[in-house]
């Protein structure tokens, strides 16, 4: 298991994802696209070895820039957890490592109602009214947006999203908890159409939600059979 390469053709700026992380880089006389460039690996416990070799690497082209690993020891979700971790839903993804989704919506049940909360971390301001005030920090805004349409669609309110919009929400959603956008998904093949919907559903607490009208379900037969109403 090692980290990711990024590779930059000349005048290329590096992804925007990058901005901020700590990394190292190196030119190289021949990248993956026959031409000069820069190499770039961010900092992890495991990091590649700053070489471009196509024979033992897998490299694919994103706009401007290429991505690569090494074939032979692919990135894994524990090397790109991000340092805080947001609590949320497990979920077994394409390369068959347990991804943890974060919990953009938490449900809670009060006297057989929904309610609904979040683990997206939040700014805390007061009020004209003295009274401190919650709000989603803007780097989970579009995660956030997202959950709620999503919400919507599974209560029956709202449409469903294209299989390409629910492939970038859920690409964004696994980005708040690990160093991957939708290229670095993409490339390690964490997205599937079997496990999608598992991704969407855990974003917005949904097993919980299933497991507790089964449990109401299953309590209103108990109650009509101790009532002679059903054999």
């Amino acid at each position: 298991m090692t980290g990711f390469l990024y590779y930059l053709p000349r005048t290329v700026e590096p992804p925007e994802h990058l901005a901020g992380e700590p990394v190292s880089r190196c030119g190289v006389s021949r990248g993956p696209d026959g031409a000069a460039g820069t190499l770039i690996v961010p900092e992890c416990e495991a990091m590649p070895r700053f070489r471009v070799d196509p024979a033992a690497q897998t490299w694919s082209q994103c706009h401007d820039w290429w991505l690569g690993y090494e074939t032979a020891a692919p990135p894994k979700e524990q090397l790109l957890r991000r340092a805080h971790q947001i609590a949320g839903h497990a979920v077994t993804l394409g390369d068959g490592g347990s991804w943890t989704v974060p919990l953009a919506v938490v449900v809670q049940f009060v006297e057989d109602r929904i309610t609904r909360g979040t683990n997206l971390p939040q700014s805390l301001r007061l009020g004209a009214d003295g009274q401190w005030l919650s709000q989603i920090l803007p780097q989970y805004l579009g995660v956030s947006r997202a959950a709620e349409q999503m919400y919507q669609h599974l209560i029956g309110q709202g449409p469903a999203p294209s299989v390409a919009e629910a492939a970038s929400i859920a690409a964004e959603a696994l980005g708040v908890n690990y160093r991957v956008t939708a290229w670095e998904c993409s490339a390690l093949g964490l997205l599937t159409t079997e496990n999608l919907a598992d991704v969407l559903r855990a974003l917005v607490d949904w097993p919980v939600i299933e497991s507790w009208l089964a449990e109401k379900k299953r309590a209103s037969g108990d109650a009509a059979i101790s009532h002679g109403e059903a054999a």
